[in-house]
């Protein structure tokens, strides 16, 4: 999640110097849900959690991915 906010902390900071002012990281985050596609948001999720610092979920190199580990 740190690695969106910063995405969208460097987009307030954009807005801001482009027309100087702009809404808060959080109230820019609350937009991009608020108006983005369900696949949009599905994709970003699955993103974050394949990127896990020592997630099971990524295969190592070499590997193949095993689905059987998001089995709940």
């Amino acid at each position: 999640m740190e690695r969106h906010r910063t995405i969208f902390e460097q987009a307030r900071q954009q807005l801001e110097k482009s027309l100087g002012k702009s809404p808060t990281t959080d109230d820019l985050m609350r937009l991009w849900l608020a108006t983005a596609t369900a696949w949009d948001v599905a994709r970003t999720f699955e993103s974050a959690v394949l990127d896990i610092a020592g997630s099971d979920l990524m295969p190592l190199p070499g590997e193949d991915y095993n689905q059987s580990l998001l089995a709940l």
